[in-house]
């Protein structure tokens, strides 16, 4: 359980540091101000540290985990969002994933702190890369594998009712426009996500998300 008493003597602690009561923030000056928020980030960051601590304690305690013998490659078509890119990455992760291709995005345009802070510490674990779609198809991909699109296009099959191979690269679109058609007549095999609700979209992420760990639990039931 995390500490919250410990954290809240940290906040106390550095509070006071600042001249400034816990019960009565007064903000007196800019000076102030700047370094509140730097205490802050820093009692945010112990509390991220503690989270993370107790999550490998956790997962490290459990021995019946399946590896994933082939991991995913997972590719970004034409993301605009860095916090999306973070959130790639970080699922790519947890899944086991070395590397995410991000295709025809403009890195000088795209703000690299924002993909950081979402990532978290799979930035440091995952591999990100900036590539056009024309060198990817035609360098990047292992003939072994699997290109499959996540898409609501002509002939999409249910993903979880359609077979998924071990051997897989992951297509998600852009955020507003989807996967791009040149992408779509490269992949083998497009597939779709059902939803009952009214709502019928779902973030990218989300979609990401959903992909990759239904192709992993059908993986480690084979």
């Amino acid at each position: 359980v995390l500490n919250v008493a410990k954290i809240a003597q940290l906040v106390e602690h550095n509070l006071a540091k600042v001249g400034v009561a816990s019960s009565s923030l007064v903000f007196r000056s800019n000076k102030i101000k700047t370094l509140l928020l730097s205490k802050v980030f820093f009692v945010y960051t112990c509390i991220m540290s503690e989270l993370n601590i107790q999550a490998n304690n956790f997962f490290n305690s459990i021995d019946s985990i399946p590896s994933v013998n082939f991991p995913p490659i997972i590719v970004a078509d034409n993301f605009r969002t860095p916090e999306n890119i973070g959130s790639i990455i970080r699922l790519a992760g947890s899944i086991g994933c070395k590397e995410v291709f991000v295709t025809d995005t403009n890195k000088n345009e795209i703000r690299i702190s924002k993909i950081k802070k979402t990532a978290t510490t799979a930035f440091n674990s995952v591999k990100l890369t900036f590539i056009t779609t024309n060198e990817l198809l035609s360098s990047k991909i292992p003939s072994n594998y699997t290109s499959v699109a996540i898409e609501t296009a002509p002939n999409a099959e249910n993903i979880f009712t359609t077979n998924l191979p071990n051997k897989i690269i992951f297509f998600f679109g852009n955020e507003a426009f989807g996967v791009s058609k040149q992408i779509l007549d490269f992949c083998q095999k497009t597939v779709y996500i059902p939803l009952p609700g009214d709502v019928k979209s779902l973030n990218v992420t989300h979609a990401a998300a959903i992909s990759l760990f239904e192709w992993y639990r059908k993986t480690i039931i084979r």
